[in-house]
């Protein structure tokens, strides 16, 4: 997560910082508040980080949001709970409100690696939706806001200019409503 940079642009392309037009206010300026005065971007994420782990509850039974409610905003000030793809779908939403260039990423992390040593077995239980940040010079820095989440030892730092990513990791470059 280190570097001194700031948290806001360059975006090497501009949809990565994309939201959409009708977002609720109070979710763009609860980004803002967390994320826009952060000294770095790795801050920025560390804010945004912290405050859904702290404020939010994993809980795979979550409520969905009624017909037409935001997503984001019934997560963030309504339900408060949620599973990986709440905590990450909200961190992305945050993150580009305060003009840090993020995504969604969706695959499979962890595995387990003691049953057949030498590989790694992945289950469905081992799905799971992470944020990666863009930073200048660097690349693709992946995060886990999910509370409770493990260590994603996994998730790959990607230091070339190209967005990429492991090929079993799929990218969504604009925020779309979460769904189970």
């Amino acid at each position: 997560r280190g570097g001194s940079r700031t948290a806001a642009g360059p975006a090497r392309d501009p949809r990565w910082t994309q939201l959409p037009t009708d977002l609720p206010t109070r979710v763009t300026a609860l980004g803002v508040q967390l994320a826009g005065r952060a000294s770095s971007r790795s801050a920025a994420v560390e804010a945004v980080d912290d405050y859904l782990r702290a404020n939010e509850s994993y809980d795979l039974d979550a409520p969905l949001p009624a017909p037409g409610d935001d997503a984001v905003d019934d997560f963030l000030f309504v339900s408060h709970q949620g599973f990986c793809e709440q905590f990450a779908t909200a961190a992305v939403v945050l993150l580009r409100s305060a003009g840090v260039p993020a995504r969604l990423v969706t695959g499979y992390a962890f595995g387990d690696t003691a049953s057949d040593p030498g590989r790694r077995i992945m289950r469905g239980s081992d799905a799971h939706a992470w944020v990666q940040v863009w930073y200048p010079g660097v690349g693709w820095v992946s995060s886990d806001p999910t509370a409770s989440a493990s260590s994603p030892a996994l998730l790959p730092v990607v230091p070339s200019a190209t967005p990429a990513v492991s090929p079993s990791v799929a990218t969504t470059p604009a925020v779309s409503p979460v769904s189970r």
